[in-house]
């Protein structure tokens, strides 16, 4: 039996419904995990309840006369409203997260492939039980393919990371830490495709420059592990993906301090992204205390002090968007000079009053005083270089 033009139009339409509501639950599972809950707070109360409220909403709305797909789509409407709100009951928790993530996503992923056999099942027995339903097929269908979607994902992005322990492991040249404020990781170091900052007058143009921003990690890890050794850092308890570029090892409270000790003690090379956050003004009073100042060196891009290039109005609008949406905002705010060399006087360093032109490499002699290294610092190995010169005098 041919499927009319309006069932047609209703399949297509569900496909856009399956992803609010996949995109929804997923915010709803975000949120609780950055709240501070373990992972399955965010399974077992975020999904469900959304599921079940929703739906009840529906059912309570509706009356016999109905129809089937208009029940749906009321009960997923009130699903993903309930499930992008539902986080805000839940207290933020201060507590430290760390530890099993490659298990957990590893689960996240074999639940995803269970519910894909079982939608996969489910499209083939209604196929051949119910050989003129091509609604319900369909349905069972779209579920499969958004499961193994959804696995592939999780594959794909669990990847990225890299375990600490592992690649000391791996490679035996003393490894070079970096440290910086958890909040700047999107931070662009470079934008690519672009050596320096453009003239303001340029920068406000809307699609005048197609870029792509490049963190410190994205831009120099493979000349760092190249030249001088792996790159590692404690990882940011807020991760459950481990980001691409430094092999993370991730410390619960009790014990990040010490083991950021043995890490710097270990390391050849401190490179650090400037930041004055509590955390960070600890780890740089350590280093001084511990008398290794002369590891330190402080790596600025050549867009530290200026704002990246202006995306299109839509492009900025839809950015706006998915960070409210989502709670990830990647917005790039140039480096506060004053703020730093304050707070970096704080702790016994002597730093130049001056804002540096970058690109540039700063680093200290024993006196904890600065030392601006010559250098155009046009590629990532002209970084690597003069940090590996100044290293072996």
């Amino acid at each position: 039996m041919a499927m009319s033009f309006d069932e047609l139009i209703r399949s297509i339409v569900g496909v856009p419904i399956l992803l609010a509501l996949f995109g929804c639950f997923a915010r709803c599972y975000h949120k609780i995990l950055k709240r501070g809950y373990y992972w399955y707070w965010g399974a077992l109360v975020g999904w469900p309840v959304s599921l079940v409220a929703g739906f009840s909403i529906a059912f309570v709305a509706a009356d016999s006369t109905v129809a089937d797909d208009k029940f749906m789509l009321i009960g997923s409407v009130a699903s993903c409203v309930i499930a992008s709100f539902l986080p805000a009951l839940f207290p933020v928790r201060t507590k430290r997260r760390a530890g099993q993530r490659r298990r957990l996503w590893k689960l996240a992923q074999n639940v995803a492939f269970g519910v894909a056999a079982i939608c996969g099942t489910g499209c083939i027995l209604r196929g051949a039980l119910h050989p003129d339903d091509r609604k319900g097929t369909g349905l069972f269908a779209e579920g499969t393919l958004l499961a193994l979607l959804f696995a592939w994902v999780i594959g794909t992005r669990a990847k990225w990371g890299r375990n600490l322990e592992d690649e000391l492991d791996k490679d035996a040249r003393p490894p070079v830490l970096y440290l910086r404020e958890f909040g700047d990781e999107p931070r662009p170091f470079v934008i690519e495709g672009i050596r320096h900052p453009p003239h303001p007058a340029l920068a406000a143009i809307p699609g005048m420059l197609t870029t792509s921003n490049l963190r410190f990690e994205d831009y120099l890890t493979e000349a760092i592990e190249s030249s001088l050794g792996p790159l590692i850092a404690l990882g940011n308890p807020d991760d459950y993906f481990a980001p691409r570029g430094a092999a993370r090892e991730y410390v619960g409270d009790t014990d990040w301090r010490g083991r950021f000790q043995q890490l710097a003690a270990r390391a050849q090379v401190i490179l650090l992204s400037p930041g004055s956050s509590d955390p960070l003004r600890w780890e740089l009073d350590q280093i001084l205390r511990s008398g290794i100042v002369t590891k330190l060196f402080v790596v600025l891009g050549p867009f530290t002090f200026h704002c990246a290039p202006h995306d299109s109005p839509w492009t900025a609008a839809a950015g706006r968007w998915i960070e409210r949406f989502t709670g990830i905002s990647k917005a790039y705010k140039p480096l506060d000079w004053e703020r730093f060399r304050n707070s970096m006087a704080e702790i016994g360093y002597q730093v130049l009053n001056e804002p540096p032109i970058p690109p540039t490499i700063i680093t200290f002699d024993s006196h904890a005083r600065s030392i601006v290294l010559n250098g155009t610092f046009r590629t990532p190995e002209e970084y690597v270089r003069a940090i590996q010169a100044r290293r072996v005098l």
